[in-house]
């Protein structure tokens, strides 16, 4: 069996659709839950992989919850999942970017239109749809929780919030933002329905394959793991120059965003929120551009300030192109990933900027 898998690693695929390179990990996963395989076998994996038209494979490294987002079309045609998968991310996308101009700026959504096809430049949007990936989902998941939080639904912000699972090394240090704000208000029913929540997925993957949460640590200990990479973080940056001894102080980077997500989550709520973002890409030990999409409300700010003609929109704006002009150049120059690693921290400056009372942004509807 596992040479039958070796030769079909070496066959020429059909190309993938736009959309798929990324998804097609997920549906080939969920394809082996379904026969009873272990989707973190790495040579069944990537063989799979290879059959169903990947021409790069690649091992599988998401746990059991990132599953859970591409499960719905585990029994459609790969072309068919692959268009379900870019309906489902499209929708996650408008319907954040209309609860961040709620959040932000609503006197806004009268151009909620125009933000909408706006957020479309922003690089990382187009490489989520285009790749297939689940980013949006933790985005979609902290939007959510946010805009309920407002408005004093808490249990129903805490079930959104459990979203941050399915990508939750990104999602870590924006769950820790949660936990400082429940920590202020002393709101118990919140992490109680989020911890609930979280069981609940859980035992809905165990359901698919009892196995699979050992399959799942077991296959981060054999081979390659997701930090052998080179992604767009500035601790790969420095393992690239001091070697793995820089694994520590990524380490301790990491600690540091999450314990500065909680302080800014024990602080207001929608500026804090629009900080906490940028550190969740700024202090992760490994992400890919395509992760950026957790900069985004960002970019919605930005928007929403040039429209109004607020004080600073040009500072902003133009800070904010300046970023996603750096990821378009990547693009079309000889670099890696880890040359991407400046755009959170530019992120996090215009995003200090912008949410600075001394520029008025920081108005009645980022309160809270």
């Amino acid at each position: 069996m596992q040479f039958i898998c070796l030769l079909m690693l070496f066959q020429e695929p059909a190309p993938l659709p736009w959309g798929g390179s990324d998804l097609v990990q997920y549906y080939a996963a969920n394809q082996l839950i379904l026969h009873g395989e272990n989707p973190y076998d790495r040579t069944r994996a990537m063989a799979l992989q290879a059959e169903l038209g990947l021409r790069l494979p690649m091992p599988t490294f998401a746990p059991p919850w990132s599953f859970l987002a591409s499960l719905p079309f585990v029994g459609l045609r790969l072309d068919q999942a692959i268009l379900g998968n870019i309906i489902v991310n499209g929708l996650l996308l408008i319907v954040s970017v209309l609860l961040w101009i709620q959040l932000l700026k609503p006197a806004c959504k009268e151009q909620w239109m125009i933000v909408v096809l706006a957020t479309l430049t922003w690089l990382p949007n187009l490489a989520v749809l285009g790749l297939g990936q689940l980013s949006l989902w933790p985005l979609f998941g902290f939007t959510g929780w946010l805009w309920c939080t407002q408005r004093g639904w808490r249990v129903a912000g805490s079930m959104c919030l459990v979203l941050l699972v399915i990508k939750p090394h990104i999602g870590l240090v924006l769950g820790f933002f949660a936990l400082g704000r429940w920590y202020k208000q002393r709101d118990w029913l919140s992490f109680v329905t989020f911890t609930v929540s979280l069981i609940a997925l859980t035992l809905v993957t165990l359901a698919f394959r009892s196995t699979i949460w050992a399959d799942y640590f077991h296959s981060l200990q054999s081979g390659k793991a997701p930090t052998d990479f080179h992604t767009a973080t500035f601790e790969c940056l420095g393992r690239g120059y001091l070697g793995s001894s820089f694994t520590y102080i990524g380490v301790a980077l990491w600690m540091a965003g999450m314990v500065a997500g909680f302080m800014a989550g024990t602080r207001s709520l929608v500026p804090g929120a629009l900080i906490a973002c940028c550190l969740a890409i700024m202090t992760v030990p490994y992400a890919f551009s395509f992760d950026m999409v957790l900069l985004l409300p960002a970019w919605v700010l930005a928007l929403c300030l040039y429209f109004e003609r607020s004080p600073g929109w040009q500072v902003a704006l133009i800070g904010m192109a300046l970023a996603n002009a750096w990821l378009i150049a990547g693009k079309y120059l000889p670099w890696t990933e880890t040359a991407y690693w400046p755009v959170p921290w530019i992120v996090l400056l215009i995003t200090w900027r912008m949410v600075s009372p001394r520029y008025a942004v920081a108005s009645s509807s980022l309160q809270g």
